[in-house]
């Protein structure tokens, strides 16, 4: 977000609102409220002369396998009460909004385009009439779209921009390229200069993120590259040095890598990696700070309060009021992100389910007293991406799995995971081609309703199991390449306690979303 509110903020988590929610937080209050829109991020500023608030939607920023593509900028005149979609419904990604403090109908939008094929909406654009009409600042090519745009708080004509060659596909990240660069413009996005050499790193780029210290000296840029790091500029963007090249704050760069200036203390910069992390000697030295939770994406700093600030991970959003040394919960506002949901045979009947970067859950469909609480919620197999199956007739033995084909089957009296994957490697950070099994983020998994006790999952084959796990058997040919041997064995009998009646045993008991 940016610009000053004083009497509401809206903050998008960057993954972990439920797709179309924003939530808006009153007065530091404690419990945000929700406003609609098709987004999961935002940007706000008051208009220039009213007392209600403008506010635009921005899609989501990084290049994971399973991404979903965003339809557009929205724009809000009430506070996040209603929306209206004012374009760019073709650029699929949109990193970053900034608009100019003097007149609010001044916008540059950072759109990063199709992540899985060739585009011609990317880039950056820009609007002089609150997003009504759009131009297109800066374009590099149809695979290279804008991942960040910083504005010069000293003279907002003066703009940074980040562009990044990218492509995705199911099994592959192509990150970085020619187009990959940081560019610079002194006339309000009319002409741009690309910034090499002078201290930058040679050779291919991949992601860069850029911010502008309270000065407009002050330029900080985290690059992803051979030597990258925290760049900076102390004299506007002619000269640069590397500050710092941790690589707590340089992993997974297409995932997280965020750089954040503060916007009264030149000196003071944020950078968003798995951890957070402070520095306060212009990128030199870096302390962690501790959010509620990992995986950290966006950071809105009050400009005329910067110790106030809100902070958006997986886990949702957090506020904290004294610079990060203390943050509010994430337990106060909807965050659930659940892929698949089932439900077991008991009376009354437990709903089970992974959610996003938070594990998986069963929890009772119905309770004695005043409601169903936290009493009612455990903890069971599997991973925050995989479908979680209780067994039919026998829901004390559930079975879930996670991503990279990581079964898991857990035992609610004895609550023992046991480890029953296809194939026992971790192949997080192989090639598609270099495993055996190539299961995706969330891959099917299911009971056969005539045989419950015979459980499928799947991967390039169709595995199945009639022993709980120990064992499994691929039934189908390969998708796509001929299938290696298998001698697996195959079982009869079930390994857990199934109900006496076969045949009510036998029907289909699991509802899956």
């Amino acid at each position: 977000m940016s610009a000053h509110l004083t009497r509401s903020i809206l903050a998008g988590s960057a993954v972990s609102f439920p797709p179309g929610l924003v939530m808006k937080h009153v007065n530091n209050s404690e419990t945000p409220s929700a406003a609609n829109a098709g987004a999961n991020g935002v940007t706000a500023w008051p208009a220039a002369s009213s007392a209600s608030t403008r506010c635009t939607a921005v899609s989501c920023a990084w290049r994971r396998a399973h991404i979903a593509s965003g339809d557009g900028a929205y724009r809000s005149t009430d506070g996040g009460r209603t929306w209206t979609n004012v374009g760019l419904q073709q650029s699929h990604q949109i990193a970053r909004i900034v608009v100019d403090p003097r007149d609010p109908d001044v916008v540059y939008v950072a759109t990063e385009g199709n992540v899985f094929a060739p585009n011609a909406e990317r880039g950056v654009y820009g609007s002089t009439d609150g997003g009504a009409t759009w131009r297109k600042l800066l374009y590099v090519n149809d695979s290279t779209g804008a991942v960040d745009v910083a504005m010069d708080p000293t003279n907002p004509r003066i703009l940074y921009a980040a562009m990044w060659q990218v492509r995705r596909t199911p099994w592959s990240l192509v990150d970085g390229g020619a187009g990959s660069g940081l560019y610079r413009s002194a006339d309000g996005g009319a002409t741009w200069q690309r910034l090499t050499g002078h201290g930058l790193p040679e050779g291919i780029w991949g992601r860069t993120s850029v911010s502008v210290g309270a000065d407009g000296r002050h330029v900080y840029a985290l690059i992803s590259a051979h030597d990258g790091g925290l760049y900076r500029s102390d004299n506007g963007g002619r000269r640069w040095r590397l500050i710092n090249d941790d690589q707590h704050i340089r992993q997974r760069p297409w995932y997280y890598f965020q750089v954040k200036a503060d916007p009264q203390d030149p000196n003071v910069v944020y950078l968003l990696n798995f951890h957070m992390w402070r520095s306060i000697d212009g990128g030199a030295n870096i302390t962690r700070l501790d959010p509620p939770h990992v995986d950290n994406h966006a950071l809105w700093i009050d400009p005329t309060a910067p110790q106030r600030m809100i902070e958006g991970n997986d886990g949702g959003a957090s506020i904290s009021l004294d610079g990060g040394a203390h943050w509010s919960t994430e337990s106060n506002h909807p965050t659930a992100q659940i892929y698949h949901v089932a439900t077991d045979d008991e009376v009354p009947y437990r709903v089970y389910g992974a959610q996003q970067d938070r594990g998986t859950y069963s929890i009772a469909s119905a309770a004695s007293g005043v409601g169903i609480g936290d009493q009612e919620w455990y903890d069971v197999a599997g991973g925050e991406s995989g479908y979680v199956l209780p067994a039919p007739g026998a829901p004390d033995t559930v079975f879930a799995g996670s991503y990279f084909g990581d079964l898991t089957r857990w035992n609610r009296v004895t609550r023992q995971a046991q480890q029953i994957s296809p194939w026992p490697e971790n192949t997080e950070g192989y090639a598609a081609d270099g495993v055996k099994y190539r299961f995706s983020w969330t891959s099917p998994l299911a009971f056969d309703p005539q045989l419950p006790y015979v459980l499928y999952a799947g991967s390039q084959y169709l595995l199945k199991t009639t022993d709980g796990g120990r064992s499994w058997l691929a039934i189908s040919p390969a998708i796509g390449m001929p299938p290696p041997s298998s001698s697996a064995k195959t079982w009869t009998r079930p390994p857990y306690r199934v109900a006496r009646s076969s045949r009510k045993a036998a029907e289909p008991r699991l509802r899956t979303a």
